[in-house]
């Protein structure tokens, strides 16, 4: 077959799909636009040095500096800070989120009277703006707030959920399950009702109990909606910020500080943008890390589905 008669059926063939390119443009221009530039721009930007200081930092010339900002970063006392609470933080929630969606999702799936309604209202918290989650939680965690007034209705004694570096990285864990538990628990709900029933008729004509039912049927074949689930959890409380800015701005004190909070502590408090995009540099790579390391886990892990 001649290369001109190749080109032409070549031509023919993508002429045929040309109605789907056309519909792609669209999103194709905003990946491009707010994603794809900006990331390349952050790398590039991660390689210079905005001198000037406060209220210079936009306008100053760039100087290159290369890699010195992520040696900056990582002999920086409060980026190291910040990266342990980040772990502690992420750890804490991806534990205590998915428990609670677990429970939540197997609640639901009884379809007990007003299951219905519980759904949805699961669900409300994470359609809400997290700063305003964060601004409500804020004035109820106050030493005068609802919080402290139900300990102490229960003769417990109040508490300071957020002036105590203790509690506070606590308090903003508590703030964003209450928040997110309702969208995993629907993740899980949809794995739950999609499993097949024949696992469990044949579970129940050989006598086997709830718990020993939970154990060897539906946790090895949920996991495949457990690995997604704790996924996404990790990645947002990797990315934590909205629960930080508006419960504590990474106080008292850096007990609170995380990795995209210090990010923004140093970009558009202190306008050290240079050293601000090597923090997002970093980020992005871990949560790249994390990405590829749970699409291997959930390869693993494929059951019925």
């Amino acid at each position: 077959m001649s290369l001109s008669r190749r080109l032409r059926e070549g031509w023919k063939k993508a002429s045929r799909y040309r109605v789907y390119y056309f519909m792609i443009i669209p999103y194709l221009i905003g990946f491009v636009a707010f994603q794809l530039y900006p990331i390349v721009e952050a790398f590039r930007l991660s390689l210079y040095s905005f001198a000037g200081g406060r209220g210079g930092g936009f306008f100053a010339q760039p100087v290159y500096v290369g890699l010195r900002n992520f040696e900056r970063m990582f002999n920086d006392s409060i980026f190291i800070i910040s990266l342990r609470n980040t772990v502690i933080y992420t750890i804490g929630f991806v534990c205590m989120a998915t428990a609670v969606a677990l429970i939540m999702a197997l609640v639901l799936w009884e379809n007990l009277k007003g299951t219905t309604f519980f759904r949805t209202a699961y669900f409300l918290p994470f359609a809400t703006s997290s700063i305003i989650v964060s601004i409500v939680w804020k004035n109820m965690l106050q030493p005068m707030g609802v919080a402290n007034f139900i300990l102490n209705q229960l003769g417990l004694p109040s508490l300071p959920w957020l002036t105590n570096g203790d509690l506070a990285l606590f308090a903003v864990m508590i703030v964003s399950v209450w928040q997110t538990f309702g969208y995993y628990a629907v993740i899980l709900l949809a794995g739950l009702q999609a499993m097949p029933k024949d696992f469990y008729e044949a579970a129940k004509v050989d006598g086997a109990g709830a718990f020993a039912t939970l154990r060897y049927i539906t946790l090895p074949l949920l996991k495949p909606m457990l690995f997604v689930v704790i996924f996404l959890a990790t990645i947002s409380g990797f990315q934590v910020y909205d629960q930080i800015y508006g419960l504590t701005r990474g106080g008292p004190g850096y007990a609170t500080m995380t990795l995209t909070y210090y990010l923004y502590w140093k970009g558009f408090e202190n306008f050290e943008l240079g050293l601000a995009d090597a923090v997002g540099i970093f980020v992005f790579f871990v949560s790249l890390g994390l990405a590829l390391i749970q699409r291997k886990a959930l390869e693993a892990g494929k059951s019925y589905v």
